[in-house]
This record gives structure tokens, C-alpha cells and sequence, in this order.
């Protein structure tokens, strides 16, 4: 079913290559400034070409307060333990007023 939605939509996107383009240097600025961010706090994190972040902590109690924390402010954390990375979260970019929420 979802792929008869995607279909029509695939074409538009190609047309609007301004708008990728644009999305593209969206992503990639806030990115940069989550990287300094989280770089400034002494946070390690991995490198990306997505509009997300990955934050490593130093064990799984540090990640369940950070977790708590972030929750707590209304931003919501991936925590990626599902997937065998138990102190490691997981932020996506957002827009400026989102980002500056975040930072304070």
C-alpha cells in the first residue's frame, strides 16, 4: 500500500531539486553544529551523513540519566540498545528554534 503512496510523490521530488538541494544544506549545517555541540559538553559521537547524531556515553547508567534528562526537556532520545549499543543515543536534527531548546 505504501508504495502506491510513494510513487506519485518520487517523481515531485525529482522536480524539485531546489528543495532537495536546500533540505540537503539544512541537514548538513545542523549536523555540523550538533557535532560541536555535543563535542563542547566532552560527548563522543560518530560521525553521520544523516540528519542524526550518535552520542556515546561511558556506561548504560550514564545513557539512562542523559535519557531521563533529554526526556524531561521534551526531547526524545533514541536509545539504541535494541540494537546491541546499550550506551549510545541516538538525536536527530530539527529545526533552529528545536536546536536551540535543546542546547540550553
Amino acid at each position: 500500500m505504501s508504495e502506491f503512496v510513494s510513487q506519485p510523490a518520487s517523481p515531485a521530488a525529482l522536480v524539485e531539486q531546489d528543495f532537495l538541494s536546500k533540505s540537503s544544506d539544512i541537514v548538513t549545517t545542523e549536523r555540523e553544529k550538533l557535532y560541536s555541540f555535543y563535542m563542547a559538553g566532552i560527548l563522543s559521537i560518530s560521525p553521520s551523513i544523516s540528519n542524526s547524531v550518535w552520542i556515546h556515553l561511558h556506561s548504560v547508567e550514564k545513557t539512562e540519566t542523559l535519557t531521563v534528562e533529554m526526556l524531561k526537556m521534551r526531547v526524545i532520545p533514541g536509545w539504541v540498545q535494541l540494537f546491541g549499543l546499550p550506551r549510545c543515543l541516538r538525536t536527530t536534527t530539527g529545526r533552529d528554534e528545536e536546536m536551540d531548546y535543546l542546547k540550553k
